[in-house]
Formats: C-alpha cells, sequence, structure tokens
C-alpha cells in the first residue's frame, strides 16, 4: 500500500474509535486527544450540545429535550450524523482549524465482525467529517503491533483485544495472520450484565456508571465484604440503598468472560498444530480496557490451558499499533516488506 505524492503533502492522523473512547494521535505528534464517544443533542432542536468529556453548553437544557448519544455500539455506527459531527469536532479540537492545503488522511480501526457494509458506513461519517482519505485497519492487528508482538517476524503471536463493545482475537505467523475471530461484546456488555444480576438479585435499578464502578473495584475474585449501592427500587421507583454481596457481581463477571475464553478457543482450533504449539510457548497477550479487571489473567488462563499477559499501556494498543502502520505509509516500510503489516489495511 503506497501513498500518491498529494497523500503525503496530506496531515496523517490516526484514529481508534471505540465504542467508549476515542483516541486520535498525529504523526510525529504522539496521542493529542482522549475522549468519551459521546454526544449531547437537544432533540427538539438536533442542536450539539457537547461533545467528549464537555458539559452541555445550556446548563437548563440538561433537564428537558436532551439526550446523550453514543454513536458508535459493537463497532457499529449508531448514527452517522451525530459520528460525522463528533470526528469532525474532536480532529478540530486536537489540531485547531489550521489551513490545510493537501487535506487530511486518516488512518482508522476496525473489529473483524464488522460488515462491509458497516465498515462503509464508518469511512463515509469520516469522509462527511471532512477527511479526504482513509485506510482501514484490523483492530486485533494494530493491538498486536502497539503490545510489541513480534508479528510477521515470529510464529505463534496471539493478542486478545477486549474494548468496548467488541473483542478482537488473532494469531499471527511470519506469513501473517492465520486465524482471526471477533465478536460483538466487550466491556459495555459486562456492564448490562451486571444491571441485570443486581435488578434479579436486590430488586434494584441501577445506572451504568455504578456497574462500572462496582466491575471495576470487585472483578473476577470478589471480597468478603459487601459494598453498599444505592439505586432505585422496582416496585416503588424510591431511592434504596443495599449490601451487595460483591460475588454476586464476581460470578456475574466470570459468564461474561466465558465468551472470550470462547472466542481464544475457537481461533485455537482454526490455526495449525505447529502454531498452536508457538502460543502455548508464548502465552497469549490480552489488550484493551478489559484486560485489566481484577482476576481476568487468571480466570482466562486457567479456562484455556495457556498463560496470559497484559500489554503494557493496554489501553492504547491498537492506537499505537495503527500508529507504527502510519508511518509506514508515510516514510515506507519499517519491516521488510515480505513483514509488514499492509496485508491488514484496506482503502
Amino acid at each position: 500500500m503506497e501513498l500518491s505524492f498529494f497523500d503525503r503533502l496530506s496531515s496523517m492522523i490516526v484514529v481508534d474509535l471505540g465504542t467508549v473512547n476515542t483516541l486520535i494521535a498525529g504523526v510525529n505528534k504522539g496521542i493529542v486527544l482522549r475522549e468519551p464517544s459521546r454526544v449531547v443533542v437537544n432533540t427538539e432542536t438536533g442542536e450539539i450540545l457537547a461533545l467528549g468529556s464537555e458539559n452541555a453548553k445550556n446548563k437548563s437544557q440538561t433537564l428537558n429535550g436532551v439526550r446523550t448519544v453514543f454513536p458508535m455500539r459493537d463497532g457499529v455506527v449508531v448514527d452517522i450524523t451525530l459520528m460525522s459531527h463528533m470526528v469532525a469536532g474532536f480532529v478540530k479540537k486536537a489540531f485547531g482549524n489550521k489551513f490545510r492545503p493537501f487535506g487530511m488522511t486518516a488512518v482508522i480501526c476496525v473489529p473483524g465482525c464488522v460488515t462491509s457494509v458497516e465498515q462503509q458506513a464508518i469511512e463515509e461519517a469520516f469522509y462527511r467529517a471532512g477527511i479526504k482519505k482513509v485506510f482501514v485497519m484490523s483492530e486485533a492487528v494494530a493491538a498486536a503491533i502497539g503490545a510489541g508482538l513480534p508479528v510477521y517476524k515470529e510464529d505463534g503471536c496471539m493478542i486478545v483485544d477486549i474494548g468496548g463493545g467488541t473483542t478482537d482475537t488473532a494469531i499471527m505467523s511470519k506469513n501473517g495472520v492465520e486465524a482471526m475471530k471477533s465478536h460483538k461484546h466487550g466491556s459495555v456488555h459486562m456492564n448490562e450484565a451486571i444491571i441485570r444480576a443486581v435488578k434479579m438479585e436486590y430488586g434494584i435499578d441501577i445506572g451504568d456508571a455504578t456497574a462500572e464502578e462496582l466491575k471495576c473495584s470487585i472483578g473476577l475474585v470478589g471480597t468478603s465484604a459487601p459494598l453498599a449501592v444505592r439505586g432505585r427500587r422496582i416496585n416503588t421507583g424510591l431511592p434504596d440503598t443495599v449490601e451487595v454481596d460483591t460475588g454476586v457481581v464476581a460470578s456475574t463477571l466470570q459468564r461474561e468472560t466465558q465468551n472470550t475464553v470462547s472466542l481464544i478457543l475457537d481461533t485455537l482450533l482454526e490455526s495449525p498444530p505447529e502454531l498452536v504449539s508457538k502460543v502455548i510457548e508464548r502465552g497469549i497477550m490480552l489488550s484493551g480496557g478489559g484486560a485489566l479487571l481484577k482476576g481476568i489473567v487468571d480466570y482466562i488462563s486457567s479456562a484455556a490451558g495457556v498463560d496470559v499477559l497484559v500489554a503494557e499501556d493496554s489501553l492504547d494498543c491498537v492506537l499505537l499499533g495503527a500508529m507504527q502502520m502510519a508511518d509506514e505509509l508515510i516514510y515506507g516500510p519499517v519491516l521488510d516488506e515480505e513483514d509488514s503489516g499492509f496485508s491488514a489495511i484496506t482503502v
């Protein structure tokens, strides 16, 4: 994959557009933006009140007629108009209004479970946001490169990227990607499972923020002492506080993590035996926010029968890998031609 002369003169950015967070980097600039993938919109006028971590412009409007939208869900564009506004707003926030006579080129990452139609919708959102050209890269490959795995140089490199809305696995060798799996299940779905479990067990409705707090503080291991959780009684609608057994949360997260274990085993089953033995020797590398959950390493290692490691800078692996590929697009292959990750990139 090569850039034209004018493409090389354009400004190159790298985007990890997630269900929960969006990260943007500039070539030779590093990570310049990290924001929630969130748009606050006035449902009556269609006016966008806030993007990312911003507060709504008109505080009086936050009570009525205002909706918070996450334009990406499980790797799929939910609202292409709001998505394009969000991308344009984030790019402006990161790089300002500087005039770019040759436009802007973006390297973006998508999960493997996204269909060609869904991928086209993501690209269209970027074009509507003013991006001149878009290169698409596999999230799993980007995560592997960003995690420092010697992809395309050694056999048996396995990555498991647990994001907000999707989980991607891949096994790579010197010849490229040997097996890849992806499904629409991630940290967001774990929060939803916790909300359901607390509702069923205690008759209390809790919000996503409370579920996130329970997930991060308890993980898959639980503790001896119960935690006080405030929510709304389902039968009365009144606020109430209950003591939640941490084992309820831990067992819920274990069941949810079994989806990831099944994905890992399916990926191993599709790989040649020689590569599987290399994976067993080297271990599995975890990346993404889900990799940081308490107890997830031991749980996956025990269930899959393979050592598991967590990547350094786990939250940024996808973006860091894509940044390396952007460097290759501009400056030429960092790897030897036959080892290049461009097989993972399509326009």
